[in-house]
């Protein structure tokens, strides 16, 4: 199976860290982010000093690389950017994971699935709570298709009233790190089910 990560930082950080444990040998894994690692990631993701201004997708692949059972390599890249043809399964069946916080890179998600005919498992979280959830192309258009909820397709950035995920809010907000791990591991479930 190729395990396309998208978003290193809070979720896919972790999701990263769990299948370099778990996936099989003879799977690939391919972590995509175009973010460096900043001084305010360090207090709620898989980094520490050293990886500060590399890129979060080439920094987790290299951390990672030694306990990973099957090959794994970094993507510095937005996901809509990306050459088609590395997510173009090569007689595996791909299984995306999106660790984002942003609906713009979720709705590219989940355009990607329905272009490549894969599945695809979101997780997300608020300071206080986690949610992963699971789509597929069949769902398009249907009750089940995520883009049917109107908090999806509103775009919020710059909204003073949802301000992003920053790191700074780790200290007002310290569960923030555990709703991260959450996430990670309700996807985790999700794809082992």
């Amino acid at each position: 199976m190729d395990h396309i990560i998208v978003g290193c930082g809070g979720i896919g950080g972790w999701v990263a860290q769990c299948l370099s444990l778990t996936a099989a040998r003879e799977d690939n894994i391919v972590l995509v982010d175009r973010d460096k690692v900043e001084i305010k990631n360090l207090n709620r993701q898989v980094f520490d000093k050293r990886d500060i201004g590399k890129n979060k997708a080439q920094a987790l692949a290299r951390r990672l690389q030694p306990m990973c059972r099957c090959p794994i390599h970094g993507v510095q890249e937005w996901l809509q950017h990306i050459d088609p043809e590395l997510l173009t399964p090569k007689g595996h069946e791909v299984l995306l994971y999106c660790g984002v916080d942003n609906h713009p890179a979720r709705l590219a998600c989940l355009d990607l699935v329905d272009t490549k005919h894969c599945k695809l498992i979101i997780g997300a979280n608020g300071y206080l709570e986690s949610e992963a959830y699971y789509y597929t192309d069949m769902w398009n258009g249907t009750p089940l298709d995520p883009r049917q909820r109107t908090d999806m397709m509103s775009d919020k950035t710059d909204d003073p009233l949802s301000p992003p995920c920053t790191g700074e809010i780790q200290e007002s907000q310290p569960q923030l790190a555990i709703a991260n791990m959450n996430a990670a591991s309700l996807m985790m479930w999700m794809a082992y089910v």
